[in-house]
């Protein structure tokens, strides 16, 4: 997980310098944070998530990723300042929505209109690997998180015969 959320920050590496965006990456020092599925599906859903952080968030602000284990999942955790959700907005973000029927003229609906389509793309990737995708905000003006839940492989899976590199590689 840590070398897709990689791979999509190196892709906005242009607009994270030229905004001056300040980024944290956290992840769990112990082993490394495996799941199982399409390594370029789980890259798509992570890039859409990221490519938003880095659009809404403030020049000069401030860009987190961190990612951890709990209750037997892979947490990925994305957090920006700058640009943010109202709460109509935030209870609509993942419904599968074209931005014309949005747009009423209301600032706040034409935005959530042109984002919900890749929202709605990611979750249902993240959901194809039995995950979650979640929102939240305290306003427009207050940045946005995202949770990102995906799977730890069971126990009695052999990773060690996965060559993880190698598939990613080979389908990108």
């Amino acid at each position: 997980i840590s070398e897709l959320f990689r791979h999509a920050l190196d892709d906005r590496s242009g607009p994270i310098a030229s905004r001056k965006l300040a980024v944290r990456v956290d992840t769990d020092p112990g082993p490394a944070l495996i799941v199982l599925g399409d390594p370029v599906r789980l890259l798509q859903a992570i890039a859409i998530v990221v490519d938003h952080a880095v659009r809404a968030a403030d020049d000069g602000g401030a860009l987190e990723i961190a990612a951890t284990t709990a209750s037997g999942d892979v947490v990925i955790h994305i957090r920006y300042t700058g640009r943010g959700f109202g709460s109509r907005m935030l209870r609509r973000l993942f419904e599968m929505c074209p931005p014309d029927e949005a747009d009423d003229g209301n600032d706040e609906d034409a935005h959530a209109g042109r984002l919900r389509l890749g929202f709605a793309l990611a979750r249902r990737l993240i959901e194809l690997h039995d995950g979650t995708l979640r929102a939240s905000s305290a306003g427009l003006a207050h940045g946005a998180a995202f949770e990102i839940r995906l799977p730890q492989p069971p126990q009695d899976v052999d990773l060690a015969s996965l060559d993880h590199a190698e598939g990613f590689a080979d389908r990108k």
